[in-house]
């Protein structure tokens, strides 16, 4: 999520580990310190999604729906769901925590966030010392009385703004809090992805349903090329993933209704390189990172970011390729309607012929088409009518 701005980069992770420092101080359990550090990693999950903004860390003058809108993307995730009740409270007062109908611990661990939130933005403008005077001096009912001292107790423990600093830098040095050690199964794995492709996709009205067409079309052209049942899966995943990297491209360009420039066009080629940085820290989930990220790879080897030629790209990767334009010509963008059958395959079987696309993918869409485009046609009207209860 930081992909998205300059601005925050560094921060949910900075008010993740402020958060469990506060949360040590206050002497939470592992499983309560697990759960505080991610949801401050997650908390504005909702300010990357309609028409939420995250151009400063200064929510006091702005919109707070990005609170709800992150609750209810984190509710849609058995994983995440959980978290979801502190994310939502991230910028609730304490004076209003009995009005919410949550438990108080949720209530209590939300408020650590607020404050933790609060402590990040200050220190981009403050010293840490006037970082503390302030938070201590927030209007009443702000802060409960014992989030305001677990803040100042953290704060003067060694090495504690030094911590601060380095985990905006540096993931790592989020690894001395007490993750809980939870296998996730494919089926968890999948639901997570799908979480995460909303936050991608639905940044525009004209993306919201990109990432599930690609995930059912490529789910369902793995499956008619006899790939093992196991891998079908993943590469589902892998489509919900494949576009992560877009979370770096200004909207005005994803929305741009005119041919790109060259240098917004330079913009959009950096993505699944980015793509492949983000998914990279889970080496577990390498074969869903080498699909994800080679969606733009050309089987003659002019594609992007690495140039990679066919014998780099394995059925995963070409179907992914496939399944990406199939759904880009089929869908309606900004500058154009989507395509119809015969003008969609006329794209796909020329690049198939022109060795940009694995022609026998593109052969074997061909005879499937009306399997794939149904297929896709599911996933998308499943997606659009999730963005529309967000956009409520």
């Amino acid at each position: 999520m930081d992909l998205i701005s300059p601005i925050v980069a560094g921060h949910h992770r900075r008010v993740g580990y402020i958060a469990a420092c506060m949360g040590r101080a206050m002497g939470l359990g592992p499983h309560d310190l697990a759960d505080v550090l991610f949801a401050g990693m997650l908390h504005d999950a909702g300010a990357f999604s309609l028409k939420s903004r995250l151009d400063a860390l200064d929510f006091d003058t702005q919109e707070k729906a990005h609170a709800e809108i992150g609750a209810r993307l984190l509710r849609r995730c058995p994983v995440l769901a959980g978290l979801s009740e502190m994310v939502r409270r991230h910028h609730a007062p304490w004076s209003e925590h009995d009005l919410w109908g949550c438990s108080e611990r949720d209530a209590l661990l939300g408020n650590v966030l607020h404050c933790a939130d609060r402590v990040d933005a200050a220190i981009l403008k403050y010293s840490p010392q006037e970082t503390v005077r302030r938070i201590e001096s927030l209007p009443e009912g702000r802060l409960a009385p014992q989030v305001v001292q677990a803040f100042t107790d953290a704060a003067a423990s060694p090495g504690f703004w030094e911590g601060v600093a380095a985990a905006g830098r540096d993931a790592s040095v989020l690894s001395d809090i007490p993750f809980r050690n939870e296998a996730l199964d494919q089926e968890r794995i999948s639901e997570f992805s799908e979480a995460i492709s909303y936050i991608i996709d639905f940044r525009s009205r004209f993306t919201a349903t990109h990432s599930k067409g690609v995930s059912a079309s490529a789910r369902e052209l793995a499956s008619l090329a006899g790939m093992p049942r196991e891998d079908v899966a993943w590469i589902a995943v892998a489509g919900d993933l494949h576009d992560l990297g877009k979370l770096g491209v200004p909207k005005n360009i994803l929305e741009k209704p005119a041919p790109l420039t060259a240098e917004e066009r330079a913009i959009i080629m950096r993505h699944p390189g980015d793509t492949i940085r983000a998914l990279s820290c889970a080496p577990e989930l390498d074969r869903i990172t080498r699909w994800a990220g080679r969606h733009h790879e050309r089987i003659d080897g002019g594609g992007y970011p690495e140039g990679l030629t066919a014998s780099d790209l394995d059925l995963g990767a070409r179907i992914i390729a496939v399944a990406d334009v199939f759904t880009a010509v089929a869908e309606d963008r900004p500058y154009r309607a989507g395509m119809t059958r015969e003008q969609a395959l006329e794209v796909l079987q020329t690049m198939g012929k022109h060795k940009k696309l694995d022609e026998d993918v593109v052969g074997l869409l061909s005879e499937n088409y009306e399997t794939l485009d149904h297929a896709r046609r599911a996933a998308q009207e499943k997606a659009l009518a999730v963005f529309q209860d967000f956009c409520g």
